[in-house]
């Protein structure tokens, strides 16, 4: 059985394992072409993998400026992506007596704030981290 985890689908062709430069130029392309695309809406699984900060915010931008022409869910770990879009889901696994489950729920403004902080610092959310994802989000 083939492990689904981190793999990255560009016009059905696996390209997980090319650089990050040529991802992005798959983004890239998508972005120039947008009239080309057959669906409205584009799904991005971990499109942040092996990236941060100044990069991972210049992701988060084209994938911004595509979601002017389609649909664009994205599944990222990163604030600086996180921070970009419109609507936030929260996505939570918890295990219970053994039956694991997952939660998915819509954030308001100030829940996104929140999760954007804690995307920065960990668990213990601090001011400082509150202040830094008020920056990153542009509020």
């Amino acid at each position: 059985e083939k492990n689904q985890k981190g793999q990255i689908y560009f016009n059905g062709q696996d390209i997980t394992n090319k650089s990050i430069r040529s991802r992005a130029s798959h983004i890239g392309y998508v972005m120039q072409n947008p009239n080309q695309m057959i669906s409205q809406a584009m799904i991005f699984d971990e499109v942040d993998s092996g990236i941060g900060g100044a990069t991972a915010r210049a992701v988060g931008e084209k994938l911004a400026r595509l979601g002017k022409n389609v649909q664009v869910m994205s599944v990222t770990h990163s604030p600086q992506i996180a921070a970009l879009g419109e609507c936030h889901f929260k996505v939570a696994k918890n295990v219970s007596q053994g039956i694991t489950t997952t939660g998915v729920t819509r954030l308001n403004e100030t829940e996104k704030n929140e999760e954007i902080a804690r995307m920065l610092s960990g668990e213990q959310i601090t001011d400082e981290a509150r202040a830094a994802a008020k920056v990153l989000i542009g509020a």
